[in-house]
C-alpha cells in the first residue's frame, strides 16, 4: 500500500509541475543572445555531458546577466554552442532575486512541461503494472465484479 501511495504522490506532484509549465507558456518571452564563455563537462553514463555557461544580453542591450547556463546542460561535448545563440526566459524560470539562471534556446523554451508530464504517465504506468504483477488488479476486478448485496432487488 505504501509504494501505491508513494507512486500517487509522485504523480500527483508531477501533473501540478505540468499544469504549471503549461501555465507559463502565455507569459511573454525575455529574448537575448546567449554567448558561452566557459565549459563545464562531466563523465556520463554514454560519454561525457557538458553544460555551457556565459553571458545572457537582452534584444535591447539594457539587461546583462553573468554567468547563467544555456538549457540547463546536457550538451555532448560536440554540441556545445560556441557562436552566440538566440536564447531566452520567462518570469517563471527567475530566482528570488528576479533573474534567472538558465536560460533557454528557442527549441527548448517552450517544452519545461514534457519532462513531468512524460514521468506522470510513467509511474502511472508503473503502478498499474505492479499492481497487475502483485495481483492487486485481480482482487479489485473481482470486488467489482461481485453482486451489490445493498439496495439490490431479485425479480
Amino acid at each position: 500500500m505504501a509504494t501505491y501511495l508513494v507512486l500517487a504522490a509522485v504523480t500527483v506532484a508531477c501533473v501540478a509541475i505540468t499544469v504549471a509549465e503549461r501555465a507559463s507558456l502565455r507569459e511573454p518571452v525575455h529574448w537575448g543572445t546567449f554567448t558561452a564563455k566557459h565549459v563545464s563537462c562531466e563523465p556520463a553514463r554514454y560519454g561525457e555531458t557538458c553544460t555551457a555557461f556565459g553571458n545572457w544580453t537582452a534584444d535591447d542591450g539594457n539587461r546583462t546577466l553573468h554567468d547563467v547556463s544555456l538549457d540547463d546542460g546536457g550538451f555532448s561535448p560536440d554540441e556545445v554552442p560556441t557562436a552566440p545563440v538566440r536564447a531566452g526566459w520567462r518570469d517563471v524560470d527567475a530566482e528570488d532575486d528576479g533573474l534567472p539562471t538558465i536560460v533557454y534556446d528557442r527549441e527548448s523554451i517552450d517544452l519545461g512541461w514534457v519532462g513531468p508530464a512524460l514521468t506522470a504517465v510513467g509511474v502511472t504506468a508503473l503502478g498499474v503494472f505492479l499492481a497487475g504483477r502483485w495481483g492487486d488488479l485481480q482482487r479489485l476486478w473481482r470486488r467489482w465484479q461481485r453482486p451489490r448485496r445493498r439496495g439490490a432487488t431479485t425479480a
